[in-house]
């Protein structure tokens, strides 16, 4: 017996054994034809994002050089400065793969399609809410309700595990920092 497509021969057990492709949720991002890589639809919009991922990282080191104290780990401005200069090292590093790809050196991949963003609205909306909400409710509920939130926001379906994992994650989290370093997080609705 041979396969019609290449005409060797084939046995019928080799062709049992070979099973058929499963077939695949349409994806805008993936071309089903071929190998090459999808690219963005806009060959400027990475550039743009880095610049302004680089401009935010400039404000914040320009923000953390504000900040009265030393740069010592202890002082006040140290974890400030050092998440600012990492904000925009990161951001450089975008970029420059960005400018690289509008420069044609290679290929921008369809991830910069902001397909989550209507996730990404509603998860930095929930995070404002959550600046809001701690001091008033406090952090242990303040921060279940948000890590259950983002949880669900960024794809969890098991829910109660969700719930669990928050409840000991921000109770330890609490009480290691009161208890432990004398760091009191807002206690809000419950008096602890």
């Amino acid at each position: 017996m041979s396969d019609p497509d290449d005409g060797l021969p084939v046995s019928s057990d080799a062709r049992d054994d070979v099973a058929a492709p499963s077939p695949v949720a349409a994806d805008p991002g993936v071309d089903m034809e071929s190998d090459a890589p999808v690219v963005a639809s806009s060959p400027a919009a990475p550039t743009v994002l880095g610049v302004v991922i680089v401009a935010i990282g400039a404000v914040l080191i320009w923000q953390a050089w504000k900040i009265p104290g030393s740069f010592a780990p202890q002082g006040a401005r140290f974890l400030p400065a050092v998440v600012a200069v990492a904000w925009t090292l990161l951001g450089v590093a975008y970029l420059a793969g960005a400018l690289a790809a509008l420069a044609g050196r290679r290929h921008q991949p369809a991830g910069e399609r902001f397909d989550h963003l209507p996730r990404v609205v509603i998860l930095v909306a929930v995070l404002v809410a959550y600046a809001y909400a701690i001091d008033p409710i406090g952090y242990l509920i303040s921060t279940a309700v948000l890590f259950g939130v983002s949880a669900a926001l960024l794809g969890s379906r098991n829910h109660v595990r969700d719930a669990v994992i928050a409840v000991l994650l921000t109770t330890a989290t609490y009480f290691l920092f009161s208890r432990g370093m004398n760091i009191y997080l807002p206690p809000g609705l419950l008096p602890l």
